[in-house]
């Protein structure tokens, strides 16, 4: 299985969540879980204008539109081999050793996609 974090793969023995990462600490972020069937994603712009409506909330910019995310999505489902199942799209406001003095100032938020097989399909 890969991941994709931060617009790069990593298989499932390389990927890693920083100790330090605000979302893994404090719980400083955002993630928004989707179904897919048939390798397409299930109300997609649904769920990613929730999350843009949350990470306003929160006052977590991002530098990508809509668009850009469900290409990164799209990307987690095409690089493995499963037709159905679940994709979770965290986004952190980063490492905490970055952030600590001013926690307004968010200068590398964090991207982690992972999907995970669906109970009802196939091998």
């Amino acid at each position: 299985m890969y991941y994709l974090i931060n617009n790069k793969f990593f298989n499932s023995k390389e990927s890693q969540i920083p100790f330090d990462d605000s979302g893994f600490l404090f719980g400083d972020g955002l993630f928004e879980t989707m179904r897919f069937d048939n390798k397409k994603i299930f109300s997609s712009n649904k769920h990613l204008e929730r999350l843009k409506v949350g990470l306003k909330l929160i006052n977590l910019n991002i530098p990508y539109s809509k668009h850009d995310l469900n290409i990164m999505l799209n990307k987690v489902i095409s690089k493995n081999t499963i037709n159905d199942g679940l994709l979770k799209l965290i986004i952190t406001r980063g490492l905490e050793s970055e952030n600590y003095k001013n926690p307004h100032h968010f200068k590398n938020p964090q991207y982690y996609n992972y999907k995970k097989k669906s109970p009802q399909s196939s091998p």
